[in-house]
C-alpha cells in the first residue's frame, strides 16, 4: 500500500494500520482515515476523531486546539480532499505543518490553530499528551520534519 495514495472510496479497513519504509524518513506507521465530508487537509496537517458523531470512530476533523494525544487520529502527509480515504501517520518521522516558529527538538502538540502543530503550548501541557517533536526550527505556516508518536 502506498501511504501517498487518497480515494473517495476505502483504501482498506477502518483504522487500519499500516507500516511502511518512506525512502527518506525510515520507517513509519500509518491509520486508514477518512475525512469528515466538509473537511478537506493539507501535508502535514493533525487530524482528530470527530466529536459527537455517530458510527465509525476514524472520521477524521482538523484536530482541535488543545487535542489530547488520544483524540488525534494522524498527520496527512499530501493533501485530501473532503470526504476522502487516506493513510495519516502515526508514528515516525513525516512532515507536521506550523503554527507560529516551532523551535528545533521542542516538544509539540496541537496549538494555536486546528490541525496545526506548536511548541507554544507544549511547555506547559502534559508530557503524555506531546503528539512528537519537530527536528528543526520551524517557520510560522510552513511544513518541517517531526517525530510523531501518536500511535
Amino acid at each position: 500500500m502506498d501511504p501517498s495514495v487518497t480515494s473517495a472510496t476505502s483504501l482498506g479497513e477502518d483504522g487500519q494500520l499500516m507500516w511502511y519504509t518512506h525512502p527518506t524518513y525510515g520507517m513509519q506507521c500509518y491509520r486508514h482515515v477518512k475525512l469528515d465530508t466538509d473537511v478537506s487537509a493539507v501535508t502535514g496537517q493533525v487530524i482528530a476523531c470527530k466529536l459527537g458523531g455517530t458510527g465509525t470512530n476514524v472520521i477524521g476533523v482538523l484536530a482541535p486546539v488543545a487535542s489530547t494525544k488520544v483524540q488525534c487520529l494522524g498527520v496527512v502527509q499530501n493533501t485530501v480532499a473532503a470526504g476522502y480515504y487516506c493513510w495519516a501517520l502515526v508514528w515516525g518521522a513525516g512532515l507536521g505543518l506550523s503554527n507560529g516558529e516551532t523551535a528545533g527538538d521542542a516538544e509539540i502538540n496541537v496549538a494555536g490553530a486546528p490541525g496545526y502543530i506548536s511548541d507554544a503550548a507544549a511547555s506547559a501541557a502534559d508530557p503524555g499528551e506531546y503528539i512528537g517533536r519537530c527536528f528543526a526550527t520551524t517557520a510560522n505556516a510552513t511544513t518541517g520534519v517531526c517525530e510523531f508518536r501518536i500511535l
